[in-house]
């Protein structure tokens, strides 16, 4: 298979405006600098297939921000549940209800409270996944901006996507 490069130019406008200006130069003045040059890409073929090098040189952190939000939120998930069929078997076991007792015939004959509930298990495991989700969202958010300071310096990282043989 052969790459073909395909470049595409700015021509100016052959209209002009009242003022004499032509309608590329208007939005030239108009349009925000641009930060970073385009991203290239170059392939070559090979005799195994196609190839092509491209550079990471930003990850968008509002991207980073809901995608890790997401992934989080599915991971919360996983978590509650993997602590709830926990605590089912450990409780089909009877392992609570032993735990329980011979708590309260070391430190109060007289209490019939329970020191470990369904309820206390699950509100604490909530709070630790809760904290769980702030903080993964939070650093991989932080490591976006990290990467993006880290890249203007050293220019990225370069990835080569090629066909499968």
């Amino acid at each position: 298979m052969a790459a073909s490069d395909h470049t595409t130019e700015n021509k100016p406008d052959s209209t002009a405006t009242k003022s004499g200006q032509s309608a590329s130069t208007e939005k030239a003045k108009t349009a925000p600098p641009r930060r970073r040059p385009p991203v290239t890409v170059t392939a070559k073929p090979t005799q195994a297939g196609l190839r092509a090098s491209v550079q990471i040189r930003e990850i968008d952190p509002w991207s980073t921000l809901k995608l890790s939000a997401i992934i989080s939120a599915a991971l919360f998930l996983v978590w509650m549940i993997a602590v709830g069929t926990l605590y089912l078997v450990l409780e089909f076991m009877n392992v609570w209800d032993r735990l329980n007792s011979a708590f309260l015939d070391l430190v109060d004959e007289g209490s019939t409270g329970e020191i470990i509930s369904a309820g206390q298990v699950f509100g604490w495991t909530a709070a630790i996944g809760f904290i769980n989700m702030i903080l993964f969202t939070a650093l991989l958010t932080l490591a976006s901006f990290i990467y993006n300071l880290s890249s203007d310096l050293v220019g990225g990282v370069e990835v080569t996507l090629a066909d499968r043989d």
